[in-house]
């Protein structure tokens, strides 16, 4: 639909013109016409809000409303009352009825532009390791590198490959989520265990970054139930999450505690903050935070959404809590016990 000053004069035009091809059709046509002015009316309102619009639209529904008030005074409308009243019926009908077309038009133009977006991203995530991947090839096969140079370019070929390798894996579980698919292997775990493995996995990352980890572990925490490799998972993305958005010599506490609920898995970061109005978005596919001021604004925003599905499907829950911009972040899990009393 036309936005521009030209296009909505565009369309309000339309709305007058149909509305008054009407009218003149009125009165040109009597006697033949009287009897059906409202459907004359009806179909210039119905035809200003196809074409136009529904500012149009409504603009045809008042001044056809009018024009029948107008007939009605001069007695040259054989249906009278009832005409009118089957006339506005029928406009409010029809407009009630473009009303949701235009919302289910506006969601599905919405989800298009999503879609693209979507894939111009994963365009780029794509081939950002797959470029220094091929680069450093041609390097190796065309150049006389030493050994120290060589170990470098193995080195960010294997990081680009593994980057790529984890893009494909989120992409493939979230297709999983989606259709349903995705299995748990369940067996009783120790969640200390499952958080040192994780936090392991990830301080290569956070030595890069000379980023501080804390662990406050409370021993005899859980048993729970679960799948170790999912939950894993979902503590390493937790915990590549907070690395993400923490700046350099930046500290990140994960603890581990028993609560009533359940076990309680904290990550708290001194990251860039969560804005209050994004704390219920974060854990939405495709959907991430303004990381500019770290440089950590690429990314699919998938991480977090496959944390909330891993964790509901383990019948847990996950939220996070901020101060605002600039004040760090926590994301809490908490996952109900085994095979104990809480």
């Amino acid at each position: 639909m036309l936005s521009s000053p030209r296009g909505l004069l565009w369309r309000y035009g339309i709305a007058i013109l149909f509305s008054a091809m009407a009218f003149l059709g009125t009165l040109l046509l009597r006697p033949f016409a009287d009897r059906f002015a409202f459907l004359l009316m009806f179909g210039g309102v119905a035809l200003s809000l196809r074409y136009g619009g529904l500012g149009p639209g409504l603009l045809a529904a008042g001044t056809a409303g009018g024009e029948t008030l107008f007939l009605l005074r001069r007695g040259e409308n054989g249906g009278g009352l009832a005409a009118l009243a089957a006339f506005l019926v029928l406009a409010a009908l029809t407009w009630l009825f473009c009303a949701a077309s235009e919302r289910e038009r506006s969601t599905v133009e919405s989800a298009i532009r999503a879609r693209d977006e979507f894939i111009a991203e994963l365009s780029h995530e794509l081939r950002t390791p797959l470029g220094a991947i091929l680069g450093w090839t041609r390097v190796l096969r065309t150049s006389d590198l030493d050994s120290a140079a060589t170990a470098r370019a193995l080195e960010t070929i294997e990081r680009n490959g593994r980057a790529q390798e984890r893009l494909i894996g989120d992409l493939l579980d979230v297709s999983r989520i989606v259709s349903g698919n995705l299995r748990l292997n369940m067996a009783v775990l120790d969640p200390a265990h499952v958080v040192e493995v994780a936090v392991e996995s990830i301080r290569p990352a956070a030595e890069a970054k000379e980023i501080r980890l804390e662990l406050a572990l409370a021993p005899g925490a859980g048993p729970v139930s679960g799948d170790f490799e999912r939950l894993q998972q979902v503590m390493s993305n937790i915990l590549s999450n907070a690395i993400k958005f923490t700046p350099n010599r930046g500290s990140i506490r994960i603890s581990l505690a028993s609560v009533n609920e359940g076990v309680e898995l904290k990550v708290r970061d001194t990251g860039i903050g969560i804005p209050r109005r994004d704390l219920s978005r974060i854990f939405e596919r495709f959907k991430q935070v303004d990381g500019t001021a770290t440089g950590a604004g690429e990314g699919l925003g998938l991480g977090l959404a496959i944390v909330r599905h891993l964790v509901e499907l383990h019948r847990g829950k996950v939220y996070a809590e901020s101060e605002g911009e600039g004040c760090g972040a926590s994301l809490t899990v908490i996952l109900p016990y085994s095979s104990r009393e809480s």
